[in-house]
């Protein structure tokens, strides 16, 4: 009896032996059981975001400061309408919205948009500011013709072609100013703007577009470049408060009405290569008190400076007898009179 009492307490000490040896074991493995990553928290995967690569088109309508920080482009106004173009690119078509002030995106569908189509913002005479977005390299003919409540247009840098009449009739328009690359100017592109009051038309622009700057009656000032070769029809035409303009010496016609009513005029300085004076070009310039044609100029229209000041005279360098390609009317003003002329003259 004595030795199976024995045996039942040996068992059970032994049990407790194991039972306590189990339990050190078991906390020995949890201590920091993570994989042994020594910070213990958490064992998963870390998620990051992919880089854009440099030059990609993710950030293409954003603009970069001077410093180099890049400024989030402004949201594309609703309500334009697009048109997808053979090269890929969008074109700006028409506008449906109410908002006034629009932003014209520089992408679409992550695609760029590069032109403004042909009467795509016509007669929206609420519109009061339009922001174009830096891809845009065209706009079309008659884009914004009479937006007459625009007082603000920002143009980018890249655009290289502004259509016929594109800017016609905007007359709360103050100023536009037009980037390097903006070379092909259409004809009548700023006609009736008469809140214009100053211009310069980048180097690279080689002829005043007919009409261009027709009745831009608050026009004071305008600097053209040298590479200026023509001045076309109309060009200036009602410029009533246009004070001075330095002809480029590159110029070899004034086209017909070419400076028509430019009232306040009071000199302009012919360049030594011109050719050829059209039709009432400096009709109406009763500022003008005297100028000199060069004798480079082998073609002169009629009434060149019909209604002008009857004080003015016309010193012309070539000899009266060499002015065989000039019309019979060429000095005549009004009511039959005729201009004081001075032949061979010698500044």
């Amino acid at each position: 009896m004595k030795k199976r009492l024995l045996i039942v307490l040996l068992s059970v000490c032994i049990a407790i032996i194991s039972a306590f040896a189990f339990t050190a074991c078991g906390e020995t493995n949890g201590d920091g059981g993570n994989g042994g990553n020594g910070d213990g928290g958490n064992s998963g995967t870390t998620a990051t975001t992919p880089e854009t690569p440099d030059g990609g088109d993710n950030n293409d309508g954003d603009n970069q400061t001077p410093s180099g920080e890049v400024t989030p482009e402004a949201p594309a106004t609703e309500g334009l309408a697009y048109e997808l173009l053979g090269d890929d690119t969008y074109k700006v078509t028409g506008y449906t919205g109410t908002e006034t002030e629009v932003n014209i995106p520089s992408m679409y569908n992550d695609k760029k948009v590069t032109a403004i189509g042909a009467a795509a913002f016509n007669e929206r005479k609420d519109i009061t500011s339009v922001t174009i977005g830096k891809n845009v390299t065209e706009i079309g003919e008659e884009a914004f013709y009479k937006c007459n409540g625009m007082t603000s247009v920002t143009i980018p840098d890249g655009l290289t072609s502004i259509g016929d009449y594109a800017f016609q009739n905007c007359s709360k328009l103050t100023s536009i100013t037009l980037p390097a690359g903006a070379t092909n100017l259409g004809e009548g592109a700023f006609r009736d703007c008469s809140g214009l009051t100053s211009m310069t038309l980048p180097s690279g622009v080689t002829r005043v577009a007919n009409s261009l700057f027709y009745y831009c009656s608050g026009l004071k000032s305008v600097t053209l470049p040298d590479t200026v070769t023509a001045i076309e029809m109309s060009a200036f035409s009602g410029c009533t408060a246009l004070e001075s303009i330095a002809i480029p010496s590159g110029v070899t016609s004034i086209g017909t009405y070419a400076f028509y009513h430019c009232e306040k005029l009071t000199e302009i300085a012919l360049p030594s290569v011109l050719t050829t004076i059209g039709n009432k070009a400096f009709g109406y310039c009763k500022g003008l008190t005297s100028v000199v044609i060069p004798k480079s100029v082998t073609s002169v229209g009629e009434y060149i400076f019909e209604y002008c000041n009857y004080s003015l005279t016309i010193n012309c360098e070539c000899k009266k007898a060499d002015a065989t390609g000039w019309n019979k009317n060429w000095n005549a003003g009004s009511s039959g009179y005729t201009l004081k002329v001075v032949w061979e003259y010698v500044a």
